[in-house]
Order: structure tokens, then C-alpha cells, then sequence
């Protein structure tokens, strides 16, 4: 039996200065810290949201070209910034 994600990132595929959409398929989130690492495995972003929320978006500043993930809890998923 293949395990649904929880975590819904829109789109994996996201161009600089965009808007990422987070959200819970399940829906509030239960845990409200969330880090994102680039491919070397380096954190370069880290938060937190309100308790609650069933999704939440954050715009994309500063982030260079490449892959990157995105963990909140036990969840994580994977997207791309291009140009």
C-alpha cells in the first residue's frame, strides 16, 4: 500500500521572487516548524506558522537556481527554482 503525502507543495516548479503554496492534504498542520534545505543539505530557511492553518504561502526571495526540500515534522517534499 503506497503512503499518501500529507504535505502538498503548488507548483514544484517555481521561478524566483514566486509565490510557494504549502498546504496539509489531511488538513490543519500539526506541527508548525518547517525548514528548507538546498542540495548540499544546508538549512537556508527556517520558520514557523500559526497553529491551525490548512495552508499558507511564502514567497521565494533569495533562493539561487537548483532543488531544494521542504520539511514540516516527519513530512517532506521536493521543488525546483528556475529562472
Amino acid at each position: 500500500m503506497t503512503k499518501t503525502p500529507h504535505l502538498i507543495l503548488n507548483p514544484t516548479l517555481i521561478c524566483q521572487d514566486d509565490l510557494l503554496t504549502v498546504k496539509n492534504a489531511e488538513g490543519t498542520f500539526q506541527n508548525t516548524g518547517y525548514v528548507i534545505k538546498n542540495e548540499s543539505g544546508n538549512i537556508i530557511r527556517k520558520g514557523s506558522i500559526s497553529n491551525n492553518l490548512f495552508g499558507f504561502q511564502m514567497r521565494i526571495i533569495g533562493l539561487k537556481v537548483g532543488f531544494y526540500q521542504f520539511i514540516m515534522g516527519d513530512q517532506q517534499e521536493v521543488f525546483q527554482v528556475v529562472q
